[in-house]
């Protein structure tokens, strides 16, 4: 099974969290979520790695 690189980049944790969840509810597939607070920290972790789709939080205080 191929494994689905996610950044997820959400400073409101319970939404962050919710949006984690409802991954972790899809049936056969595989994802490895990755997260940052902020758009500076997004860009960090774009830096260190390739990933397969980015979810944005577009209200981010940085952006």
């Amino acid at each position: 099974m191929n494994t689905t690189t996610i950044l997820l980049v959400e400073d409101n944790p319970g939404d962050a969290r919710l949006i984690r969840e409802l991954f972790r509810d899809i049936q056969g597939r595989s994802f490895d979520i990755i997260t940052a607070e902020s758009f500076r920290q997004a860009c960090d972790r774009l830096q260190e790695r390739n990933v397969d789709l980015a979810l944005v939080d577009l209200s981010l205080p940085d952006s």
